[in-house]
């Protein structure tokens, strides 16, 4: 195996997510509950909780205990006890995505339990002090908090830039804006980061509800609604921005998707409305592929069902689980990063006892940082350089004075086939070019002239070091006149 330099730091760094357990505890159907405390999943018993649909529950960082589970209206404690004003909460039963709980930034002892709702209440927030009820916790008065609306029944969250705050992600109903909100030690910001692109979503047919999920590197977003489509876009941890929208016909009735672990694969749920027996699909899709109808052509039938849609969510052993609407068990994709048949789905992964699954599984944070891989690399790595050690100048001046009126940076890069892509804050594209010698003026596409401030630059290319391997660097530039 291959790495670049800049993939050994990211392995390196990514060695402090072995102590992260917030995950190891899922409450999701009909009293249906996992561990996945140890190495292999464990039923556990007691549930209190009936989720029709969506569901999230959370777990202590550091030791795994059980905190809380929550079916988007009603929150239940470690003891399997419905909080103190723990009920009420405005998500919707049936949306896959009604709830997500997460920690509060700074915070050793609170956690925001957000809901959605579409476009009634929309996005909104309670808040869970662990403090009260002798450490059991309880709902504050802090509750049913509004964040944002209308909105579609859309919710996740990914890791910030900034080590232990993060992004809360939704989409708006009626338009094509994502609406991305900073979450700090300050709190769930009031201004949310909007990114305006892709298709425009909600109507009688999809009644709000749709699917997003973020990659486990934290730079994709794929979301599904009632169109014919996965929508596939970039995102940004260090600015909230999403940009770079990829089309994908995929066929009509998706239901849900979920990321292979290392980013690269997307495996989709899709039902067969025009089939009698209402079949349903789980197919995997090759992002690599690039293009939207590259990635289309790459689908690959995993597993079939009947009448029986269901979630993806990935288990800290690295395989990607599938709940199926009714069912006694739990699927598992066992090598979800092969591509194919290759993937190894097991229709019977685990058997959930006295629980049944519904549809969804528990919603939680999308960390950066994988739990899987080597620290070091084998002795026959080969080190590449990669974009970040080229100068890519931070900043020019293209003001007609012929100093520093045009961005020049010297790529000096083992990579065949480079693409350079330009962003503005909000996510427009402004600049594209397949060439080594950069030289943007700061027009955009149509030769206007761009306005001062902050763009986004991504190069990516295929690697000369290891051929066939994509890779990827990014980062910004200041325009000043």
């Amino acid at each position: 195996m291959k790495y670049g330099f800049s993939s050994l730091l990211y392995l390196l760094f990514s060695a402090g997510a072995y102590a992260q357990h917030e995950t190891d505890n899922w409450y999701f159907g009909y009293s249906a509950s996992v561990s996945f405390a140890n190495t292999n999943p464990a039923v556990l018993t007691g549930s209190g909780m009936t989720a029709l649909s969506g569901c999230s529950s959370v777990s202590d960082p550091s030791s795994g205990q059980l905190i809380a589970y929550t079916n988007g209206v009603s929150v239940w404690d470690r003891n399997h006890q419905v909080m103190n004003n723990g009920t009420g909460l405005h998500g919707n039963p049936w949306a896959i995505q009604n709830a997500l709980i997460a920690h509060k930034p700074g915070s050793a002892n609170t956690y925001y339990v957000f809901t959605t709702d579409g476009p009634g209440y929309g996005l909104e927030y309670s808040e869970l002090d662990m403090t009260l009820n002798n450490g059991a916790g309880d709902i504050t008065s802090v509750k049913n908090i509004p964040v944002y609306t209308p909105a579609m029944k859309m919710l996740t969250a990914v890791s910030h830039a900034t080590a232990g705050e993060y992004w809360l992600i939704t989409h708006g109903y009626g338009n094509n804006t994502f609406a991305v909100f900073h979450i700090s030690a300050s709190g769930v910001s009031n201004t949310p980061v909007i990114s305006t692109l892709g298709p425009v979503t909600g109507n009688p047919n999809d009644n709000a509800g749709g699917y997003l999920k973020a990659s486990p590197d934290c730079r994709r977003l794929a979301m599904i609604t009632a169109n014919p489509t996965c929508d596939i876009f970039r995102f940004d941890p260090a600015t909230g921005v999403v940009f770079d929208p990829i089309s994908v016909p995929i066929g009509s009735n998706p239901f849900s998707l979920g990321f292979a672990p290392d980013s690269k694969l997307l495996y989709v749920y899709l039902e067969d409305q025009n089939d009698p027996a209402f079949t349903c699909f789980v197919y995997q899709y090759n992002l690599v592929a690039g293009t939207g109808q590259g990635i289309a052509n790459s689908r690959v039938e995993i597993a079939s069902t009947i009448k029986s849609i269901g979630d993806f969510k990935t288990g800290r052993d690295g395989k990607v689980y599938v709940s199926h609407a009714s069912s006694k068990y739990l699927s598992a994709i066992g090598s979800p990063d092969s591509p194919g048949i290759a993937c190894n789905y097991d229709a019977q992964a685990v058997f959930l006892g006295a629980g049944t699954s519904a549809y969804g599984l528990p919603n939680n944070l999308v960390s950066c940082y994988s739990e899987s891989g080597p620290l070091f690399p084998p002795p026959d790595d080969c080190f590449e350089q990669v974009p970040n050690d080229s100068i890519f100048p931070n900043i020019f001046t293209p003001n007609g004075d012929g100093i520093n009126d045009y961005l020049t940076p010297r790529i000096n890069i083992g990579l065949n086939d480079i693409e350079v892509l330009i962003y503005d804050r909000w996510g427009r594209k402004v600049h594209t070019g397949n060439n080594v010698s950069i030289y943007w003026e700061a027009f955009d596409m149509e030769g206007d002239a761009v306005t001062d401030g902050v763009y986004y630059w991504i190069v990516r290319g295929t690697s000369q070091c290891s051929p066939g391997s994509r890779v990827e660097r990014h980062g910004f530039v200041h325009v000043i006149r």
